[in-house]
């Protein structure tokens, strides 16, 4: 088996891997931009968004103690997400999504 995986800064490939088709790791520009992940990875046909929590373009919070408005840049963000890969919410198969509160649930 050989697996590949590349995003903007570097690209490795191992032998050993179980996948056999390339992974590729992206963010588009027009998100927050996480120090330590890609907010999408894509092999084949399927992409996996990266948990999402309610950033700003510029990194900062959003609705603090407003779960409404937590909610809503977080379905802003994965709005973009999909559009950089070519995708909308009719594409997506499943989401998860985790409360803090129960009293919350509406908001989601």
């Amino acid at each position: 088996m050989y697996a590949c995986y590349t995003n903007s800064n570097s690209a490795f490939c191992r032998s050993d891997a179980v996948l056999t088709s390339s992974v590729t790791l992206s963010s588009p520009a027009d998100i927050y931009a996480p120090a330590s992940y890609e907010h999408v990875a894509q092999a084949g046909d399927f992409a996996y968004l990266a948990g999402q929590v309610a950033r700003d373009r510029s990194g900062g919070l959003v609705g603090v103690g407003d779960a409404a408005a937590q909610a809503a840049q977080i379905y802003q963000n994965i709005d973009a997400i999909l559009l950089h890969i070519g995708a909308d919410r009719r594409d997506v198969v499943k989401v998860t999504t985790y409360l803090v509160s129960a009293a919350d649930a509406g908001a989601a």
